[in-house]
Parts: structure tokens; sequence; C-alpha cells
């Protein structure tokens, strides 16, 4: 029997503002800094900060793919900023040839 539910993340900030506001602090807790100094701490099934597409899809995506095939109900739900780090990095490199 599959696990009714699992919660993964993957950190894929801007390399210069990540280190500002979160960190991922082990393999399964992102802390995000709040106002006054305060820590937020978040758990997840799995986090992943060096991840490529493809690992992202075999750990994650996969098993929910082949336990579909199987039969069983799954969703996977993504979220996130498409092209941010396309645009930040464009913007670094007009700043650095100025």
């Amino acid at each position: 029997m599959h696990a009714s539910a699992h919660a993964a993340a993957r950190v894929h900030a801007h390399p210069y503002e990540r280190d500002a506001c979160m960190q991922v602090d082990d393999a399964h807790t992102i802390s995000v800094r709040a106002a006054a100094g305060t820590a937020l701490r978040f758990s997840f099934s799995g986090v992943g900060d060096a991840l490529s597409q493809e690992e992202v899809f075999t750990r994650v995506a996969r098993p929910i793919a082949d336990a579909c095939l199987d039969g069983y109900n799954g969703t996977i739900f993504a979220y996130g900023q498409t092209g941010a780090l396309r645009h930040s990095a464009s913007a670094r490199a007009r700043r650095e040839s100025e």
C-alpha cells in the first residue's frame, strides 16, 4: 500500500538572495527568516536545493505515475516562478557588462 500524502520542496532560489531569507536545514526541513529575526521551520517528506529536473521527476513524480499505472489515484501539484532565474541571470549579466 502507498502512503496517503507526501510533500516535497525543491529550493531553487536566486543564489545571492537565498541566504538572506531562507536556508535548507537538512533533507526534510527549510527555515525561513521572518520579521524580527524569528525563523519559521517547514518540514517536508524531502527537500532538495541542487536537484536537476530529472532528479525531481525520479524522486517525486515517477513513484506517483507508477502508482497511477497500478490503479491508485495520484496528484502532482507544482508551484513556482517559471523563468525567474533566467530573468535574474540576464539582469546580473547586464549589470556586470556595464
